[in-house]
């Protein structure tokens, strides 16, 4: 069962696409880096981060004087949506940078106009180039001949190897988001994190250490699931599409599932948002749906004969 490379690099090549995008996006939407840093200082004669050094020129009265008059320039009239020129100054003279951090940027690359329908497309994104192969194999005259020449048990684990690998479609993505985040930010949370960052999304990564990393593996198990579902389906089916359409309805069925029963946050599949669980409770979900796809689909493989049968050894 030779391995055909091109599938794969075609998809990377289709995640560098997006991500670079979704960079594009972002980085327009904050308006570059410099933009980025004194964006919540919304001070007459700031516009980059290097003009804060009037700080240097300025008393504490004359900074607290002014903060007061910019937050308030008409009575009844106070500004709230941004930091203050005392604030400003603050952060200006213990280096502590206004950007928002890394995990705000992240977020809102993940949510992009073009990765936020991610989960609906990520099937077909997984499965077409995973499985492609696969249904080449098994619709030819040569698949009996192959299994019966060897050794089943080594078929099944070369099987697994060459379609499991597709499972780092998404951990690939999200990792060249975060290399892309790192040219806009390179700082975490700080003082400033409430104005400059977001509120969603905010409590599972400022208090869980090495939240990416675990944000990453949740994806890879997700990948897993979708593919163990592809693999239950193409044992009987000679069309790929027909393959893509019945891993699709499970798919879904299992998120409506999940939104109908009220289950806790921590049973979605994707972790989009602030949740009350944690990523470890994620984790642990996603880790049993891919248990219970593995097993099933472990069930459906395991005799030879029967599946040697189902396949037929025939092209359509």
């Amino acid at each position: 069962m030779r391995a055909n490379r091109l599938p794969f690099i075609i998809t990377i090549l289709i995640v560098i696409i997006l991500a670079f995008f979704s960079y594009k996006e972002v980085r327009d939407s904050f308006g570059g880096k410099e933009k980025i840093s004194i964006d919540y200082c919304k001070i007459d004669g700031i516009s980059s981060y290097d003009d804060l050094s009037i700080c240097d020129s300025l008393t504490d009265e004359e900074i607290e004087e002014a903060s007061k008059k910019e937050e308030c320039p008409q009575e009844g009239k106070c500004i709230y949506d941004s930091l203050s020129l005392a604030e400003c100054c603050y952060a200006y003279k213990n280096n502590i940078p206004l950007s928002p951090d890394i995990y705000t940027i992240f977020f809102a690359m993940i949510n992009s106009n073009l990765m936020y329908p991610l989960p609906v497309y990520i099937c077909a994104l997984i499965l077409i180039p995973a499985l492609y192969s696969l249904n080449k194999l098994f619709r030819s005259k040569y698949v009996q001949y192959y299994i019966q020449r060897k050794n089943y048990g080594s078929f099944l684990i070369k099987m697994l190897k060459s379609v499991y690998k597709y499972a780092l479609i998404i951990p690939i993505l999200y990792g060249i988001v975060y290399l892309l985040t790192l040219t806009l930010t390179n700082h975490g949370a700080n003082e400033f994190t409430g104005v400059t960052g977001l509120a969603s999304f905010g409590t599972i990564h400022y208090q869980t250490p090495g939240f990416i990393l675990l944000f990453i593996i949740n994806a890879t198990l997700i990948g897993l699931v979708i593919i163990n579902i592809g693999l239950i389906f193409i044992r009987s089916n000679r069309k790929l599409i027909f393959t893509i359409i019945e891993s699709y309805i499970v798919y879904f069925v299992l998120l409506l599932i999940v939104e109908g029963l009220s289950l806790p946050d921590s049973f979605y599949l994707w972790l989009v948002g602030d949740t009350e669980s944690g990523i470890y409770m994620h984790i642990m979900c996603t880790s049993i749906y891919f248990l219970i796809s593995f097993i099933v689909m472990f069930i459906l493989y395991k005799d030879k004969e029967k599946t040697l049968t189902i396949l037929g050894g025939g092209e359509d």
